[in-house]
């Protein structure tokens, strides 16, 4: 944060010619910031720091310098584990994960602290004996990150932040770092907005200079991310709000700025109009327009709803669409095509029962 309050005041003078070391630390570095600073101040070196008090403070660092500029990674990299210091990045089973897979990151070694001053069961909870060696005792840091194939690790925010949609586990800020790599967003935010327990959906709001196009953002989503991690929403604001505190104020975050949505396509016939009802209906997306090319997951569904709803498109419109179809073709268009093509194979069958 302080970094960015400095950033243009240095861009436009030399108040800080004669530094040669900086080290930054306590939030999750920008690859623009970071860029932005060596580009004016070439013969500066950036140490990014990542650690906590319960490990007094500085557990990695990566050291950042003109030379390798180019070879930033988004997430910015916090580097490699200082001396006597060993880092682990464990599954919820505490089990060690392999290079690319995202657990909690664990610390080992001579700087972490005994414990919290009077607090036993916090102490308890935070400090726990290695799974490892049983003569260590490491700090559960509750921060999520994974090896890269450097060796150096990538912090990805807080276990926290995990939520769960449609019975998927997901990482939000997961996610964000993706949309961090695609080209003209300056600062991405992936939060959970809900107006009711069944139709909880993934929004993620941006900040860029560019007005994106939908389309290609939302194809490099689908290329990179399980569709379950797809966010419903890309909404573009100017900024984002904050709390007196200068934390991120979720609630004050927009319905709509500038949406950057998938194009509505409007149903064309009474059979799509029908069964659009249906999806909001059995989603409970209090009548919220529904188009043909919707995804029935991507708007909430899972398979208890789908079960739902291919009995009331049986019951109600009378088509004989089960649950697998659903699960398959997952749009309006889909099942509708999926059911004509059922159709012309029946013509002119003999069943037999």
């Amino acid at each position: 944060t302080y970094m960015n309050v400095l950033l243009p005041e240095i861009l436009s003078s030399k108040l800080l010619c004669d530094l040669r070391n900086i080290i930054i630390g306590g939030e999750a570095a920008k690859k623009d910031d970071i860029t932005a600073w060596l580009q004016h101040y070439p013969n500066h070196k950036l140490h990014n720091e990542y650690g906590p008090t319960e490990a007094t403070i500085a557990v990695s660092q990566k050291e950042i310098s003109i030379s390798n500029i180019s070879q930033l990674t988004i997430p910015v990299s916090i580097g490699k584990p200082a001396l006597n210091t060993k880092l682990y990045v464990l599954s919820h089973e505490l089990k060690l994960l392999p290079v690319g897979a995202i657990g909690e990151l664990y610390i080992g070694g001579d700087n972490v602290a005994r414990g919290y001053y009077k607090q036993e069961e916090l102490t308890k909870l935070s400090f726990i004996q290695s799974p490892l060696n049983k003569s260590e005792r490491i700090y559960k840091t509750g921060d999520l990150a994974r090896w890269n194939h450097d060796g150096e690790l990538e912090y990805l925010g807080r276990t926290d932040k995990q939520v769960k949609i449609r019975g998927y586990r997901i990482e939000p800020s997961e996610i964000e770092s993706l949309l961090m790599q695609y080209p003209n967003i300056k600062n991405v935010v992936v939060v959970v907005k809900s107006k009711n327990k069944s139709a909880d959906s993934l929004v993620a709001y941006i900040i860029s200079d560019f007005n994106l196009e939908e389309k290609l953002l939302f194809d490099f989503l689908k290329s990179n991310l399980p569709e379950y991690m797809i966010p419903n929403k890309v909404i573009q604001v100017h900024d984002f709000p904050l709390t007196v505190n200068g934390k991120l104020d979720i609630d004050a975050l927009p319905q709509s700025e500038g949406e950057i949505n998938n194009n509505y396509k409007a149903p064309r016939t009474e059979l799509e109009q029908s069964i659009c009802e249906l999806f909001s209906e059995v989603l409970n997306l209090n009548h919220l327009p529904v188009g043909v090319q919707d995804d029935f997951f991507t708007l909430g569904g899972n398979s208890i709803s789908s079960i739902r709803l291919a009995q009331r498109i049986k019951k109600e419109i009378g088509l004989d669409i089960d649950v697998t179809s659903i699960f398959r073709h997952r749009t309006i268009d889909g099942l509708v095509k999926h059911s004509v093509m059922l159709n012309q194979q029946h013509e002119g069958e003999v069943i037999e029962f």
